[in-house]
């Protein structure tokens, strides 16, 4: 008798749902989350529905654990977060809201600033 261990679509549990506290522009910005299911779910990050830019966005996953991580954030960083894992069994998302406050861009035109 051979039994195949049963199968749990995903379950997601990201730190920060709904929405964060406003950062300050030039602060670093972590996204935890426990991706669990059986077996064990891909994940994926977006931001603002598309992928995140590899240059300035880490992703670090270890098991379970998962982590979206800026170094230095921008003005650009602002935006809605999407995790999804996806197994054979489903898939299920998770998201949360990213305001960047801070230096606002500013252009010297003749002697005036704008």
């Amino acid at each position: 008798l051979l039994l195949s261990p049963s199968l749990l679509a995903p379950s997601l549990l990201l730190s920060s749902s709904s929405s964060l506290p406003p950062l300050s522009w030039q602060m670093s910005l972590r996204l935890p989350a426990v991706v669990t299911g059986r077996p064990q779910p891909t994940v994926k990050w977006t931001k603002d529905e598309t992928d995140p830019d590899p240059e300035r966005v880490q992703v670090e996953t270890e098991g379970k654990n998962t982590t979206l991580f800026i170094k230095v954030t921008t003005r650009a960083d602002h935006g809605k977060y999407t995790i999804t894992g996806t197994n054979s069994s489903g898939s299920k998302s998770a998201e949360t809201r990213v305001d960047v406050m801070g230096e606002s861009r500013r252009f010297r035109l003749g002697l005036d600033w704008v």
